[in-house]
């Protein structure tokens, strides 16, 4: 099976680990096109991140209908599990590693994967659901009328 690692601002963290010139291609800081092209060209995404306030990105692969791998990050290892959409690995290489063969070598179970994100965004993440959802949270704060206090600031939010 061929295998291609492709990356985007990878000069961004490192240590990363050597690979063959042939499999081995770092489109740099790419713009968002180049982004979208490459979550769209790609069987699986892999971000195995520690500290992922969210993982949006998994939230981009997923619309593509991609299989995802995160990383220890909390945030991220919630949101994978929450949907089925992907592997959670626990970030050594050898963890990494393991996660993406587990998907090359079952193509229909990271196909399952991959639509059960697909099917995530759909249901709660494009952009007009995410707005729904805060225009809910602040109508119904409105109507309890609460009062929130951050910082020792104290705000009505009447």
């Amino acid at each position: 099976q061929d295998l291609v690692f492709v990356s985007l601002g990878r000069d961004l963290e490192y240590p990363y680990p050597e690979l063959d010139s042939m499999i081995d291609i770092d489109l740099g800081a790419a713009d968002e096109a180049t982004k979208q092209d490459a979550l769209a060209a790609c069987d699986l995404f892999a971000l195995p991140s520690e500290a992922e306030s969210f993982g949006i990105v998994y939230v981009e692969a997923w619309a593509y209908g991609k299989p995802v791998i995160c990383g220890t990050a909390p945030a991220s290892r919630e949101l994978v599990n929450r949907h089925g959409g992907g592997v959670v690995s626990d970030g050594t290489p050898e963890g990494i590693a393991k996660a993406i063969a587990e998907l090359l070598d079952d193509p229909e179970r990271a196909i399952v994967m991959g639509q059960a994100g697909k099917q995530a965004v759909e249901e709660k993440y494009t952009i007009e659901k995410v707005v729904d959802r805060h225009l809910e949270t602040w109508a119904r704060l409105r109507t309890e009328k609460s009062v929130a206090e951050v910082d020792g600031l104290r705000c009505d939010l009447e």
